[in-house]
């Protein structure tokens, strides 16, 4: 597993806490910033690894679902700001 990946995975986790702490101080900002972080996380992934042509079935499987879980919590960020997500890009 390659450190993109796993920043990735530690950054998609804190998301729950994330949300609580905006909701705590009333600051929809945080939720902002966070997703930008993911963004950040996902774009240095992308550039670290081969998504559809890496050599193994389990890595690419793996790194597709990393991405669907990407693009869900992007979304579902997003909706929360009220923001329309493109459905693809």
């Amino acid at each position: 597993i390659k450190s993109s990946e796993v920043q990735l995975i530690q950054c998609l986790l804190a998301y729950k806490n994330e949300l609580q702490k905006a909701a705590q101080l009333y600051s929809p900002s945080i939720i902002a910033h966070y997703l930008l972080q993911v963004a950040k996380a996902f774009n240095r992934l992308y550039n670290d690894v081969s998504i559809l042509k890496a050599v193994d079935a389990n890595e690419r499987a793996f790194r597709l679902h990393l991405s669907a879980l990407t693009a869900e919590t992007i979304q579902h960020g997003l909706g929360l700001l009220g923001v329309n997500s493109p459905a693809r890009m």
